[in-house]
């Protein structure tokens, strides 16, 4: 059944991140970082720098998600499967991996499983298996994100600092500091923008959805190149 704006909604993907998380070892649903400091940290992922990415979390097969809200310094911190063992959860991600099936590099069209919703996403994926997605409703910005797969320093380090540049610090200036500070990757950054705070679990939830089906296709397709960082 395809994702609805129903009054329950937001418990329902709230239980979905929930199960997700739970289910995996992972930490209690939402943990939160403690406050950002004012100055900016020295940089963002960067090639010439020890790189978390190359046998950590890819090994794991886990991903960070870091979500950050208006009005807040605080950055909820989640650690998720890549493939999910919750049957609902994996349901809402074969949505999103059947919408992208045929889909170019770059595009923004409607999500057509959204069946009571006008919403648009925005994609624009890099070489090297680095993202950025936008989705809107009525050409207004629900959310903004940043995905990083790890596979590939300069990918994610050029794709991290055009979000920087184009969205987190026009729009929430030193409270985005430690947004896209990861331990370890793949990881997705996430900012909610114009989504009601009613929404923001459903929002969240379909960035999840959507990095896993994302990663688990350039993690699939590094391993078939043989540049996958966990058979080193």
């Amino acid at each position: 059944m395809a994702p609805h704006h129903k009054p329950n909604d937001r418990s329902r993907s709230e239980k979905c991140i929930a199960n997700w998380t739970y289910r995996n070892r992972q930490c209690p649903y939402p943990q939160k970082s403690t406050k950002n400091v004012a100055a900016r940290p020295k940089s963002l992922p960067n090639p010439r720098q020890p790189y978390p990415g190359d046998a950590t979390i890819v090994r794991t097969r886990m991903f960070h998600l870091h979500t950050l809200s208006p009005g807040s310094d605080v950055i909820q911190r989640q650690e998720l499967a890549i493939a999910p063992n919750d049957p609902q959860t994996e349901e809402i991600c074969g949505l999103f991996q059947r919408f992208l099936s045929d889909k170019p590099q770059e595009f923004r069209l409607r999500i057509p499983f959204l069946k009571r919703d006008e919403i648009e996403m925005e994609w624009a994926a890099a070489p090297g298996g680095a993202a950025l997605c936008t989705f809107y409703e009525d050409d207004s910005p629900l959310a903004s994100a940043v995905l990083l797969s790890g596979l590939n320093r300069e990918a994610d380090s050029q794709m991290a600092a055009l979000f920087d540049n184009a969205v987190l610090q026009p729009i929430f200036g030193p409270s985005a500091n430690l947004l896209l500070q990861f331990s370890a990757y793949p990881a997705v950054g996430v900012v909610m923008l114009a989504a009601p705070e009613e929404r923001f679990p459903v929002v969240q939830l379909f960035y999840a959805a959507l990095a896993s089906v994302y990663f688990r296709q350039m993690l699939a397709l590094a391993s078939n190149t043989g540049n996958d960082p966990a058979a080193n």
